[in-house]
């Protein structure tokens, strides 16, 4: 076949283009071929992969769904006390509870009773105010501290949660907005005088750039929910996170992503000056 193809461009009787793009495009499905092969391409399975993402999101949802019955099981067993007891702090802080007039005030309750209390709620979801507020002064009364979207937490609201707890985790984005410094009043930093000694040192706008300031320990997260939609994460990948963000495969799916629609709304001014 080679033998008949060179016979035939000698005798002028093959358009000497044509063969020049018959060899350009042999050498080229050659060339393919032989990549095929040598990466073992030539025998990819393309269902293999789907087969893999399907199992991995069935074991996934499988081990979320356990989430929920594992860990309060987990954390019922690992209780020191009877919860049906009538008797001791159990059965008084019931009847505590219970009382219809003259209730202790939740501050109250924990002061007496906070042992008792986060042994049976471990976890509390509380604001840096309501913290503040609501549970004494107690170093160590919890064993860790987490601060989530701590880029809108200020360090003075910060610093009570932190006095309460065996550590803290900072969880937050530096490039998302600071703290409003709406209704705060404000001051001067005073120079410090002859002696060297100033009345006040600023802090950051955030307990997040806190920590960064003073170079506490960082992890930094590689993904992020929006990550299973591009579209979601693209913007902010490329102009603030330095395209550091892993993204995942996702086909296609109606209502994900991001969508332009319009409404017919407006701003609703509520008192003089003042936007809602």
């Amino acid at each position: 076949m080679v033998e008949q193809a060179r016979v035939a461009v000698l005798r002028g009787t093959v358009d000497h283009d044509d063969a020049r793009r018959s060899f350009n495009l042999g050498l080229a499905l050659a060339s393919v071929d032989e990549r095929q092969w040598s990466t073992g391409l030539a025998t990819f399975d393309e269902h293999a992969p789907e087969r893999a993402i399907g199992r991995f999101v069935g074991a996934s949802s499988a081990v979320r769904s356990h989430f929920t019955t594992v860990v309060p099981q987990q954390i019922l067993r690992s209780r020191d006390f009877n919860p049906t007891a009538t008797g001791g702090q159990v059965g008084l802080l019931q009847r505590r509870l219970n009382a219809k007039r003259g209730g202790m005030k939740v501050r109250e309750l924990m002061t007496t009773f906070g042992d008792l209390i986060t042994w049976a709620l471990p976890c509390v979801l509380v604001s840096p105010d309501a913290l503040a507020r609501f549970l004494p002064a107690i170093p160590g009364l919890f064993d860790i501290v987490v601060f989530d979207e701590a880029s809108q937490v200020r360090v003075v609201d910060a610093i009570g949660a932190m006095g309460r707890a065996r550590s803290v985790v900072v969880v937050g984005d530096s490039m998302q907005m600071p703290p409003t410094s709406f209704a705060e009043s404000s001051f001067t930093v005073d120079e410090p005088d002859a002696a060297g000694i100033g009345d006040a040192v600023e802090d950051e706008e955030s307990i997040l750039s806190e920590c960064v300031q003073a170079r506490v320990q960082r992890h930094r997260l590689t993904w992020h929910y929006r990550s299973r939609d591009e579209s979601l994460i693209a913007f902010s990948n490329r102009h603030y996170h330095d395209g550091d963000l892993a993204s995942f495969p996702a086909p296609p799916t109606a209502g994900t992503g991001v969508s332009l629609v319009r409404v017919d709304g407006h701003f609703h001014r509520s008192g003089r000056g003042a936007l809602r």
